[in-house]
């Protein structure tokens, strides 16, 4: 028996017309892609060229100097093309952040100006003041110096040896170092150093404050003990009529007008042994309150419970002594200075261009 299979379905192809032409849509479509790709890419770049043009642009035109130097302000002068944002600034003085306040901006051609805080951490003399911004910095050598207002008592300690320490205010109260008082490293050059036995330095109390006027006292110190008066003057006896700063082993730092209902005005800090701290005691004229400064920072206030200050120098200043008794201070003093004026630690200092 004969099988017969069935003839195969005719194989249609693609005619060569029609490919050409899918071949050509194809093409065509890829291209497009392609240049719709490389055209995104070509604005992107552009953008980003156009935007670091922008900023390199800003970056070179906004510059500055430094200009006027007074007290604590540093003027600034915008000498580019662009606003000037202050809080973008940095200052420093010999390479140490100095803060600042005054936000804001300054715009082309105009000044500004920056109030500087903390001078009093960096001592008197001469510095490297730098103001830098993003792409610029301008700098000038100043001088800081204290308050010369009401200036009763510079006492420096930089001199390292013999027996005198000069007094750099008007009054010219140079002290004398007494009982081997020794000089040593201070916290500023060089400082006095108090056995706590019976060293002490002494110097006149001319031009002191008197009665219950204004009164400002500052000073580095570091203690070995957590006792001993570091400032004092006045007759030593009579309540009322003198002043003393002193560390007290219960109270911590504390101011003392003598005597009965003048005694141990505590501040209620604790000053810690072997480090140094800055310390001020200010009090306004008439007025009883004292307010303490611990390395630049408020810590307290107090006033004595029932007292009339009438601040009589009689017995010469002492510095790590009691007026009268043989009460001493052991450790190192370094930068005391008196004012007859109410100070905070950051007007205790003033910049003036050198």
């Amino acid at each position: 028996m004969k099988t017969f299979m069935k003839n195969p379905l005719p194989h249609k192809g693609i005619s060569p017309v029609i490919a050409s032409i899918i071949l050509v849509l194809i093409v065509i479509s890829l291209s497009g892609a392609y240049l719709v790709f490389t055209g995104r890419l070509a604005s992107t770049q552009t953008a980003a060229a156009e935007q670091q043009a922008s900023q390199v642009q800003k970056l070179t035109t906004t510059i500055f100097s430094v200009g006027d130097i007074a007290g604590q302000s540093v003027g600034i002068e915008n000498i580019g093309s662009e606003d000037l944002e202050l809080n973008s600034l940095r200052v420093t003085l010999d390479g140490a952040t100095v803060n600042y306040t005054m936000d804001g901006t300054i715009e082309p051609g105009q000044r500004g100006t920056l109030t500087l805080t903390g001078l009093w951490m960096f001592g008197p003399g001469e510095h490297a003041l730098r103001v830098s911004g993003a792409a610029k910095s301008d700098s000038t050598t100043v001088r800081v110096k204290p308050n010369p207002d009401e200036l009763a008592l510079d006492m420096r300690f930089n001199e390292g040896g013999g027996t005198t320490a000069s007094d750099f205010s008007e009054n010219n109260n140079d002290g004398t170092l007494k009982n081997g008082t020794v000089w040593s490293a201070g916290k500023f050059g060089t400082a006095v150093s108090f056995d706590g036995t019976d060293d002490y330095v002494t110097a006149a109390d001319s031009g002191l404050p008197t009665g219950n006027g204004a009164l400002s006292v500052e000073a580095w110190i570091k203690p070995s003990v957590l006792s001993g008066y570091i400032v004092s003057y006045g007759d030593g006896v009579t309540n009322g009529k003198w002043f003393e700063i002193q560390m007290h082993g219960v109270y911590g730092l504390v101011v003392s007008f003598g005597g009965s209902g003048c005694d141990i005005l505590p501040s209620g800090v604790s000053i810690p042994t072997n480090q140094w701290r800055h310390v001020v005691a200010t009090k306004p004229s008439g007025s009883s309150v004292v307010s303490f400064y611990v390395d630049g920072a408020f810590v307290s206030s107090a006033s004595p419970s029932s007292c009339t200050i009438n601040l009589t120098p009689a017995d010469n200043l002492k510095i790590g002594k009691h007026p009268t008794t043989g009460s001493y201070f052991k450790g190192l003093v370094d930068e005391v200075r008196i004012f007859k004026a109410t100070y905070t630690p950051d007007q205790l200092y003033v910049l003036e261009r050198v």
